[in-house]
């Protein structure tokens, strides 16, 4: 089935703000985040607002590499829910400290350094205000063979 130009639009801002997030674009992160905005996190479940979690993001996210897709937007009158896929590669110990444990998938890099490598399942939520969308609520989920990992640790 094709997608209509407000799902085309919809998934072309996913993307532009996650581009935003990845490069630490602060100013473009508060333009698609909405002053009322709430994530609940993957892992340890943590609900964070807006000024929370870009402050995280400006400080903590600097992802070796990372891919995204599966992106499927379901539009509503004033309203649109984004699901997707996300997979980022770190090194060092920042995913085990934030998602308590032994999570995704671990290699040594060339350097020597820990590489840590995880799936994220995100689900967002746009709602259309003065004519303008902006995302006001993210839910992150690892997918089930990550939560295993992690009871089984």
């Amino acid at each position: 089935m094709a997608q209509t130009d407000t799902e085309q639009s919809i998934i072309q801002m996913q993307t532009d703000w996650t581009e935003a997030w990845l490069h630490h674009d602060e100013a473009a992160l508060d333009r698609f985040v909405a002053d009322d905005f709430v994530i609940t996190t993957a892992g340890k479940g943590l609900r964070e607002s807006k000024r929370q979690w870009i402050d995280g993001a400006m400080a903590r996210y600097a992802p070796k590499s990372f891919e995204y897709g599966d992106m499927q937007a379901r539009v509503f009158p004033g309203a649109a829910v984004v699901t997707w896929r996300y997979t980022e590669e770190t090194t060092g110990d920042l995913l085990a400290r934030l998602y308590g444990g032994s999570v995704g998938e671990h290699r040594q890099s060339d350097a020597g350094s820990d590489v840590h490598r995880l799936t994220f399942l995100l689900t967002d939520v746009w709602i259309k205000r003065d004519g303008r969308w902006q995302v006001v609520s993210r839910h992150a989920s690892l997918p089930a063979t990550a939560v295993r990992d992690t009871q089984e640790a």
